[in-house]
């Protein structure tokens, strides 16, 4: 039997806890678990902020943002305990959805996503990524970031260090931006209108044409990429058009990434249209030579995909397709695929991390 396990096994076992509490009591089972437990729990930490509906005077029904109790322990903790803060890698910022509350009986600690922001920036010096996540006061939050990338133009000079952390921003059901001035890896667009499905998001997006890693977008009449050279994934939500204008734009968008690893498309158009992406014969050759990976959940059968594969340029790295199939056998198109050094999935989840 073996007196102990090495630390390198108790990591791996203890990270795979999900449970922040369960990572906790391990914290206090030893001194050797709580060695290897306590940088996990901290290593990514999450701040909830919320815009409440006061109940009383008309004075108290405006709109005011408030961190929640637990985020606010979670503050004051990092706050008092110094040690604490070089753990965490990742915050996130999350705003919930507006409730009404009555502000005589319920205690709480007003903030914004920008005052928030400042003070993680501030406390917590190993920082790597920043999540703001469905911000209605997005706008506030996107200055900071902006200023804080670019000191010389900002009046916050004593938060800024030598190295960033990246900022991911993730959009919110609020109005729509001429641009985001900040600059961002990561980039999720949820439109919550139709109108919002044909925004100019090169414009939008300019001042991240070089950071931008990764995108998720609504395929629209105003979509271009070209500027964005650097971006790697990609996840287009395809719309309710004639296939023919859907796959033209698809495929003069990806055919302008050099950079690009990972295509996504997301179904919003009929089922009966999907499999003309495909049948179009278009989507193969307008891949870029840079793309490993590609998922369309469609229902294809072998007539679909092996025109795909005909069609696939020499050229092509692409390792790893994943769709969605109808109840014939795919023995002899999966065989087919791996000729090519590409491994075919069926309807298998595939869940890209955004």
């Amino acid at each position: 039997m073996i007196p102990f396990l090495p630390p390198e096994l108790l990591r791996a076992i203890l990270s795979n806890l999900s449970i922040p509490s369960d990572l906790s009591r391990s914290c206090l089972t030893s001194k050797t678990f709580l060695s290897i437990a306590r940088p996990l729990l901290y290593n990514q930490v999450e701040f909830r902020i919320s815009e409440n509906l006061g109940t009383g005077p008309v004075d108290w029904a405006e709109k005011r943002s408030h961190i929640e109790a637990i985020s606010h322990k979670l503050l004051v903790l990092l706050q008092r305990k110094p040690c604490f803060a070089p753990l965490v890698r990742k915050v996130t910022i999350r705003q919930a959805t507006p409730r009404c509350i009555c502000f005589e009986t319920y205690t709480t600690y007003e903030t914004t996503p920008a005052m928030l922001l400042q003070q993680v920036v501030a406390m917590l010096p190993e920082v790597k990524v920043v999540v703001l996540d469905n911000l209605f006061r997005r706008d506030d939050a996107d200055r900071f970031v902006h200023d804080f990338q670019h000191p010389e133009h900002s009046h916050q000079r004593s938060v800024c260090r030598a190295t960033p952390p990246v900022y991911w921003l993730v959009t919110g059901k609020s109005r729509s931006p001429e641009t985001i001035s900040g600059a961002y890896e990561r980039v999720c667009w949820i439109p919550s209108s139709p109108s919002e499905e044909n925004l100019h998001f090169a414009r939008i997006l300019e001042a991240s044409q070089i950071t931008l890693k990764q995108l998720r977008i609504p395929l629209g009449r105003a979509t271009s990429l070209a500027s964005f050279q650097f971006l790697e994934q990609l996840s287009l939500r395809l719309p309710f058009q004639s296939p023919s204008i859907t796959i033209q734009k698809l495929t003069r968008t990806i055919s302008e990434l050099p950079s690009l690893r990972t295509l996504h498309l997301h179904v919003s158009t009929r089922q009966a249209d999907c499999s003309k992406v495909l049948q179009a014969r278009l989507l193969a050759k307008s891949l870029p030579p840079s793309l490993t990976h590609l998922y369309l959940p469609f229902k294809l059968t072998s007539g679909d995909l092996l025109p795909f594969l005909r069609d696939l340029p020499a050229r092509s790295n692409l390792k790893r397709f994943n769709c969605l199939s109808e109840t014939e056998e795919m023995e002899g198109v999966v065989e087919g695929f791996s000729k090519r050094g590409i491994r075919l999935s069926i309807d298998e989840d595939w869940d890209i991390q955004w």
